[in-house]
């Protein structure tokens, strides 16, 4: 049986209540997005039963684009703030994340693959600094969680959707490393990231997913240069998503069997934020760039160093080459600090 919402949620409350070290540093997040159609499309092949030529032209209406969702929320904090010199902070982080894909393919019959995958994860990580400019944060995981996956043509939809279900576990390491450095006014920040994923699939077929098979281990990584001066900001990234914003679950790459290596453009971004002081901790924040081909944009509201809210869009892609098979989604998402 897997970890459903209400026990993560239920696992996320009982840690809150959990007492922390004094100036402790913890919080609530929570992010959603999704493409502009999906609950649409959902809907209309949930409403087209029985009826081969509705769902056929549903079908042939998203014939070579894909629709997706996804949502992550959870709670962090701050276990020990150690006295060994460079070791910084301990902090323990729960979480549920989510994510959804579906592709129809195959012009002559047409053909729905969908993949959804739904777990909770508990994250150990510690974040230290020696040098004084150089930072980096390592970080353990395991989680567990349910699998769905549907590959069908348009007659196996009239009497139900055929979805194959499984349970997954999923362990995993991070690592961050950062640099700052000043030059005059300047402010300037190299970095890069890493996170390695393994999967085992339990209690179903686990063979199939998007017609390519499944990775049991998938990869994720980046390197950012940024340049600030006062309230702006220019970054450039290059990377498996090389976007400026924490975006998408861990989960995604499972769910869309990405690549971690793709063409150059489809791993290349770059963009330039402006912030707008409204007071003495409080700030608004404008983003805009170009990410792996793709506009993307993003507006935050800061009513602290940590707490704030934001809107985004970003165009992703869901294949190998740039340009491809992207899909431009929508989010919203928090940081509530306590």
């Amino acid at each position: 049986m897997g970890l459903r919402p209400p026990h993560a949620l239920g696992l996320i409350a009982l840690f809150a209540a959990l007492p922390v070290p004094a100036n402790a540093e913890s919080g609530f997040f929570l992010r959603y997005g999704q493409s502009e159609k999906v609950w649409t499309v959902v809907e209309e092949v949930e409403g087209a039963k029985s009826d081969v030529s509705k769902i056929n032209r549903i079908l042939n209406e998203n014939y070579g684009t894909y629709q997706t969702a996804f949502t992550r929320l959870g709670s962090d904090f701050d276990l020990a703030q150690p006295r060994r010199r460079g070791l910084e902070r301990i902090r323990l982080t729960l979480s549920a994340e989510a994510a959804a894909l579906g592709l129809v393919q195959n012009p002559v019959v047409p053909e729905l693959l969908a993949a959804a995958t739904a777990v909770g994860i508990v994250r150990l990580s510690w974040d230290s600094r020696f040098a004084e400019t150089w930072f980096y944060e390592g970080a353990l995981l395991a989680g567990w969680g349910i699998e769905r996956r549907l590959s069908a043509v348009s007659t196996d939809l009239i009497e139900k959707v055929p979805f194959q279900k499984a349970n997954v576990a999923l362990f995993g390491a991070d690592l961050k490393i950062r640099r700052d450095w000043r030059v005059d006014e300047n402010f300037l920040s190299g970095r890069g990231g890493w996170k390695g994923t393994f999967y085992r699939g339990m209690g179903g077929q686990t063979s199939v997913a998007l017609d390519r098979r499944l990775r049991s281990t998938t990869h994720a990584w980046e390197l950012r240069g940024d340049i600030t001066r006062k309230n702006w900001n220019l970054h450039g990234i290059f990377g498996s998503h090389p976007l400026p914003t924490d975006l998408l679950p861990r989960v995604w790459d499972r769910v869309a069997n990405t690549n971690a290596w793709r063409e150059l453009g489809a791993m290349s971004g770059a963009g330039l934020e402006r912030a707008f002081p409204v007071g003495a901790a409080s700030k608004l924040s404008l983003l805009a760039g170009f990410y792996g081909g793709y506009l993307g944009a993003e507006f935050r509201w800061y009513l602290s160093a940590r707490t704030h809210f934001d809107l985004a869009t970003y165009g992703i892609e869901n294949s190998s080459a740039y340009r491809t098979l992207g899909q431009r989604v929508y989010s919203f998402a928090t940081y509530l600090s306590f």
